[in-house]
């Protein structure tokens, strides 16, 4: 089977996208035979991400990249090319639809997507869009089909111990934290007494500036502080496993730490990563602070004191996050991709 998987990882976008079709392609490579091919933007983090992985890359110009990923499509005509990239409009996967035999496209947001593609992904935890396999559309849509790695689901499994007291902060703003938010949450834990060991991770797709802003500050911070740099997900595996506490944002990570079983509050990015924190918070898997660029320091640390030093608080979280999010989406949606391409071309 040949797929090609069309996504981007920039520092603007972040890392997650690439993220989750890695993850993705993991799954289906051990469901399948084949070839898989990631089709991305060329010197971005993202397409080193996806390398990185071993996966093959062909790299698209950011300035004709609709019309050389339509004539790879031309040439190649794989049996599936899955998307995973926001805000195109309904044209584009359309178009998409058209050169392929069978289109994915993965969304996190609710909302209706019929006639997109021939599979809809939509891991959202709120749901705003009730009709299922509208048209010719077939859609996965809920937290249990978020697309984590298939090796997380051994970990999520183990029963999670809640200290009463939290020993470990994870800092963690996602691959690029453009808005430079590990530094307002620094300086938010600043003004408590924070006897923890905190760890504040910046993701491989910073900007230099922000790595140098956030050392120049932690020598300047009241507590211990380590700096980690562009971690391997092993490693920040590792560290989320190790945190009794974490303050993210609204993306990939947060449904790791949910599926880990780690107490989370959420200082979003943008409006979209909100709606996202807003849905874990009324099902109690998480504490949400705000949009980071609007939020004040103040809120960010009423909001951290709240849930500290109080071990109920962060045991309900640990709960409905596992609740939410059980490790296992990467395993049903390649399942239903590999059976239902199997079956197409059986019926060919």
């Amino acid at each position: 089977m040949n797929i090609a998987v069309h996504c981007d990882g920039t520092t603007t976008l972040g890392l997650g996208h690439v993220t989750e079709c890695v993850a993705l392609a993991r799954s289906l490579a051990h469901r399948v035979r084949g070839r898989i091919t990631f089709l991305m933007q060329r010197g971005t983090p993202g397409a080193t991400l996806a390398r990185g992985a071993g996966y093959g890359c062909v790299l698209l110009d950011p300035a004709v990249e609709d019309r050389e990923l339509a004539a790879w499509l031309r040439e190649q005509v794989p049996d599936m090319l899955i998307v995973d990239i926001p805000d195109k409009s309904a044209g584009y996967y359309q178009r998409l639809m058209a050169a392929v035999p069978h289109l994915v496209a993965i969304f996190d947001d609710g909302h209706d997507h019929s006639g997109l593609a021939h599979q809809v992904v939509d891991y959202a935890v709120d749901q705003r869009w009730s009709a299922v396999g509208s048209d010719d559309t077939a859609e996965l849509r809920g937290p249990q089909f978020t697309l984590l790695d298939e090796t997380l689901r051994e970990e999520a499994a183990q029963p999670r111990d809640v200290p009463k007291l939290c020993r470990r902060l994870l800092v963690t703003q996602g691959g690029s934290d453009p808005f430079r938010l590990t530094v307002k949450v620094l300086q938010a834990l600043a003004r408590l007494p924070v006897r923890q060991d905190v760890v504040a991770v910046v993701g491989a797709a910073a900007e230099p500036g922000l790595v140098q802003e956030v050392e120049s500050l932690i020598p300047l911070l009241p507590f211990s502080c380590r700096l980690e740099l562009a971690v391997e997900p092993v490693r920040f595996r590792a560290l989320m496993r190790e945190a009794d506490l974490a303050v993210t944002a609204a993306g990939n990570t947060l449904y790791e730490l949910c599926a880990l079983g780690v107490p989370a509050l959420v200082v979003a990015h943008h409006a979209r990563h909100q709606a996202v924190a807003e849905a874990f918070a009324r099902h109690g898997a998480v504490r949400f602070c705000g949009i980071g660029t609007v939020v004040s320091v103040d809120r960010i640390v009423e909001d951290v004191r709240s849930v500290l030093d109080h071990t109920p608080i962060r045991r309900d979280l640990s709960h409905w996050g596992r609740v939410l999010v059980d490790g296992l989406g990467c395993a049903r949606v390649a399942s239903v991709l590999v059976a239902e391409v199997e079956a197409r071309c059986a019926s060919s």
